[in-house]
């Protein structure tokens, strides 16, 4: 005699045991490209920043405030707008002193995202620095 085998409910089990993996690795891919997006734009608006800052107009050279809307209109209206940017003048603002400009966001949840995945940091904050000479 013949034993036959039920099979039913072995697609249900399978998924439910693939689908939790399948889910996590998505949403760690979908994080990973936010991270890396987000690490772009900070680039990008550091050294549109640094490159406004750097050089005078009328002989006068801008205020973190100016540099400020600078960045949220480097951002435009699709990109993220930074959570601060700081301009650090050595010695003061003159042609030929170096000018350091940095540009920080913070991420909500990359610190606990992080932990997870160990290329990302364990802050959830994300700085870009660009260094440039005053003109």
């Amino acid at each position: 005699m013949r034993r036959i085998r039920k099979d039913d409910g072995a697609t249900a089990l399978e998924f439910a045991i693939v689908a939790p993996i399948v889910l996590v690795l998505i949403f760690a891919v979908i994080y990973a490209g936010m991270y890396f997006f987000y690490a772009a734009v900070a680039d990008h608006i550091a050294r549109v920043v640094a490159r406004d800052a750097a050089i005078p107009s009328h002989g006068v050279y801008p205020t973190s405030a100016e540099e400020r809307a600078v960045a949220e209109n480097a951002a435009g209206p699709l990109l993220p707008t930074p959570t601060d940017v700081a301009l650090a003048p050595t010695p003061a603002a003159a042609e030929g002193n170096e000018l350091t400009v940095t540009v920080s966001y913070d991420i909500p949840g990359l610190a606990a995202i992080g932990g997870l995945m160990p290329f990302l940091p364990k802050s959830g904050a994300l700085v870009r620095t660009v260094t440039v000479r005053y003109e």
